[in-house]
């Protein structure tokens, strides 16, 4: 099954309005490599897309591990600013506020290879024994079930545990996320162990995260082939401000997927090719009369000089320098230079 798990915060002061004087929140969160864990590059996938989120607003996360039910608990209590990664639940939402998505999930039950395990419905589980980890909350139905006592899980600390658990036959399945489950195995337990644990994915309702946006240049795959070619277009990107992810790739007219396999190497599984990331800034519906900063009614090449002698420094440590700051993102930079661009030359009075 495929669904997704998003951030929640305590704090609406976090989640809506964040100010340009330097902040740092504390964010709690279980060990789940390879999205969440202290051992890894800015702690997981989703720690990193965390953080790149609240830089955006000048703001820095220092993320608390701790066992997924003390994670929970601490931010209920106001112990920290928030916690992740969590579904979005009706009973959750009566306490925290969530966020968008940060991550899509498949999560599947692993089980021993020789093991005879099939199901249809959450009511075909009840004859086997689970295993799982406290405080952990697993798909909607499965959580229901648990509480309404028509289904019961063994649960442990860590993962490890679980894992060993089934390999040893005292439980028959033990349901987590895939990329997680085997990064467990990989990391805990000897190859010939873990080469006879297998998985079976959910057949539940599944939820995942919007679609992309699809941006079609002018240009056709005779401009690409043969050899090396280059080519330039403009395309419009009706994209919300943030971080985007940049793939490339030669769709089919009638399916607007990717079907032609354009290099001998990096090509993802939906058949993409990643170009990078672009950021994207919100340059509308900023008036000119603001970049007019010496107050003779025309944005003009005193401006610029003005503007660039504030390049570089950010609101917090400089605050005169608030007014060039037209993005919103507490720093003078090239965001700025470009929104002033598009202003130059305008006369705002008499």
């Amino acid at each position: 099954m495929t669904y997704a798990r998003g951030l929640f915060l305590i704090a609406a002061s976090i989640a809506f309005s964040i100010p340009c004087t330097a902040e740092t929140i504390t964010i709690t969160a279980g060990d789940w490599a390879p999205y969440l864990s202290p051992d890894l590059k800015y702690n997981g996938v989703a720690g990193r897309i965390i953080s790149e989120s609240f830089a955006l607003s000048g703001v820095d996360v220092e993320y608390r591990f701790l066992p997924w039910k003390r994670a929970y608990i601490q931010a209920e209590t106001g112990g920290a600013d928030g916690t992740t990664a969590w579904l979005n639940r009706p009973d959750r939402e009566k306490i925290f506020l969530f966020s968008d998505e940060v991550i899509v999930e498949t999560h599947v039950f692993f089980y021993r290879e020789e093991f005879d395990f099939d199901w249809r419905s959450v009511k075909d589980l009840t004859q086997y024994r689970l295993g799982g980890l406290f405080g952990f909350s697993y798909e909607v139905e499965l959580d229901k079930a648990q509480e309404e006592g028509t289904l019961s899980l063994d649960r442990v600390v860590r993962d490890g545990q679980g894992f060993e658990m089934l390999l040893r036959g005292r439980i028959d399945l033990y349901p987590q996320e895939i990329n997680v489950g085997y990064d467990v195995l990989r990391r805990n337990l000897p190859k010939d162990q873990t080469a006879s644990i297998v998985h079976h994915s959910y057949r539940l309702p599944s939820e995942a995260m919007g679609e992309a946006t699809l941006l079609g240049a002018r240009n056709t795959i005779k401009g690409l082939l043969p050899g090396k070619n280059a080519f330039t277009d403009k395309v419009t990107a009706p994209l919300e401000a943030g971080i985007y992810a940049l793939d490339f790739g030669v769709i089919h007219p009638g399916t607007d997927s990717p079907d032609v396999r354009i290099a001998n190497s990096g090509r993802l599984q939906d058949g993409w090719y990643s170009v990078g990331q672009v950021s994207v800034t919100a340059a509308d519906g900023i008036p000119a009369d603001d970049m007019a900063y010496n107050g003779d009614g025309a944005v003009a090449f005193d401006d610029f000089l003005l503007l660039a002698g504030a390049f570089g420094k950010r609101v917090d440590e400089a605050p005169e320098v608030a007014g060039f700051d037209h993005n919103g993102d507490c720093k003078i930079a090239f965001g700025d230079f470009l929104q002033f661009s598009r202003n130059y030359g305008k006369v705002v009075a008499g």
